[in-house]
Order: structure tokens, then C-alpha cells, then sequence
């Protein structure tokens, strides 16, 4: 083809000389990794297990304590947010915070109550007592 001129930039692609294009292979995808797959789940180690049942104990014995036993569980939520994370445990590690955290906000209550002259012997009289008005109204 004598009397085509040279072009300059971008042209698209030449067609073949006849025939259907190859077809284009699928991109390959990683071995052994499956889209669809639910994450690995991580491995119990005996540490693991350790701080997840500090986490565990810490949060209920807040919880029963009404928050008298923040400094006991603050120490146990310590304890299973820093071995969680030593054993790379998620659900330890999340017990530990969320102990931290209720040990923290019992903490700033009862230092409020205490301020206020409440005392936790005054909060079991008071639960005695509305303990047996809702028995009598309940007979």
C-alpha cells in the first residue's frame, strides 16, 4: 500500500487477515481461594481460651456485682484484652474492651454515688425493701 501516508498517535489494532479472533483465556484466580468461603476460623489456643474466659468472667461478675466489683474486673478484663491480643483472638480481645469499658462507666457511678453520700449498703437496704413490696403486691 504505496500511497498511505505515515500517521502519528494512537490507531486502533489492524484487523487479521481473515478468521475469527482467538479467544481470550479467564484471568486466573489464586489456588485454593474461594470467593464464596467463610473465613478460617482462628485457632483455640489454651491462651486464647485463658483470656476469653477472663473476658467472659469479668463481664458477668460486673454484672452481678452491680459494678461493687469494678476493680476485680478490671484487672481480668486487662488481663484477657492483653492475652487475646497476644494469642491473636478476636473474641477475647473484644471481652477485654467491652470489660474495660463497663468497669470504667461503674467506676464514674459509684464515684458519683459515693460523692453523693450512697452507699452500697444503703443500695442492698433499698433492694430488700423493693423486694418484698413486689412480693406483697404480687400476693
Amino acid at each position: 500500500m504505496p500511497d498511505e501516508t505515515p500517521i502519528q498517535g494512537f490507531l486502533p489494532p489492524r484487523p487479521s487477515s481473515g478468521g475469527t479472533p482467538a479467544p481470550v483465556p479467564p484471568p486466573e484466580r489464586p489456588r485454593g481461594f474461594d470467593l464464596h468461603a467463610a473465613p478460617p476460623r482462628p485457632r483455640l489456643t489454651p491462651l486464647a481460651l485463658t483470656a476469653t474466659v477472663f473476658g467472659a468472667i469479668s463481664v458477668v461478675l460486673l454484672v452481678l456485682s452491680l459494678g461493687v466489683g469494678f476493680p476485680l474486673c478490671s484487672v481480668l478484663s486487662l488481663t484477657a484484652l492483653l492475652a487475646g491480643r497476644r494469642a491473636k483472638h478476636r473474641p477475647a480481645v473484644v471481652l477485654g474492651w467491652i470489660g474495660i469499658g463497663a468497669a470504667l462507666v461503674a467506676a464514674i457511678v459509684w464515684a458519683g454515688l459515693d460523692a453523693s453520700g450512697f452507699t452500697a449498703e444503703e443500695l442492698r437496704t433499698w433492694l430488700d425493701q423493693r423486694r418484698e413490696s413486689i412480693r406483697q403486691n404480687a400476693r
